[in-house]
């Protein structure tokens, strides 16, 4: 195959390896224009956490046990929790693997700059907080009924029984 790739405002002619028969194949020409980049890694805010505590948060996003990424990785559960707290980390190899199987970004990883893990939905935790609320509030009241009762059966109970 063959292409034609603007670099720099030169054009440029490059022959790519047929994967099949392994020789060079000329094909029609394509023209690559550079399209300016509109948005920046430095753009969004850095998560300040350290690299053990969005290691952490990634592994729970994915629901991933340390040990089953201790198992997926080749490493000792006791290796994932020292890069959790932060006391070592991983080997430049393990980088890229550790972070696909996280399903973020090795800037992420590294520098907190990026997309994070997803994260659940604010309506979605505000909804469970009230549903718990509501609950918590019921439970109060029958504690409270309950207590009224058993005052009145203590009262019922230290009245003095009728003489016969």
């Amino acid at each position: 195959m063959s292409q034609t790739v603007a670099i720099g405002g030169l054009m440029r002619h490059a022959f790519l390896l047929h994967r099949r028969d392994r020789r060079h194949v000329p094909t029609h020409n394509l023209e690559v224009r550079r399209v300016p980049d509109s948005t920046s890694i430095f753009d969004d805010e850095p998560d300040l956490d350290t690299f053990g505590g969005r290691l952490s948060r990634a592994r729970d996003a994915v629901g991933l046990t340390a040990k089953e990424l201790a198992w997926r990785l080749g490493v000792k559960t006791a290796t994932i929790k020292a890069w959790e707290c932060d006391r070592s980390q991983p080997e430049a190899r393990c980088l890229a693997t550790l972070a696909g199987l996280l399903n973020v970004s090795l800037s992420w990883m590294l520098h907190g700059v990026g997309p994070s893990p997803d994260e659940p939905d604010t309506s979605t935790l505000v909804g469970a907080v009230n549903s718990q609320l509501d609950r918590l509030k019921l439970l109060h009241l029958e504690t409270g009924h309950l207590i009224n009762r058993l005052e009145g059966d203590l009262d019922r109970l230290r009245q003095p029984l009728p003489a016969e």
